[in-house]
């Protein structure tokens, strides 16, 4: 994994929040992701570190195994 030169994102100081969803399939697979926010760079690069993420086990519903739909609101706080 690569580090990221948030520099060249061309954010401004404060506070951004970006909402990201995905599904983990039933496989531990991560799928349909979506962020949303402005930047379409942060949304992209978001995502591709979303990819990456190791899921260990599925979601599991009265021991069926079920596709899981995250919701998760991110914010980054950018200094001057």
């Amino acid at each position: 994994m690569n580090d990221v030169d948030f520099h060249t994102f061309n954010l401004t100081p404060g506070k951004h929040r970006i909402a990201l969803n995905f599904i983990i399939d039933k496989s531990k697979n991560i799928i349909n992701i979506k962020a949303f926010h402005p930047n379409n760079k942060l949304c992209e690069e978001i995502i591709k570190s979303t990819n990456e993420i190791n899921i260990i086990e599925p979601a599991i519903n009265k021991g069926i195994k079920v596709d899981y739909l995250a919701e998760i609101a991110l914010i980054i706080s950018i200094d001057n």
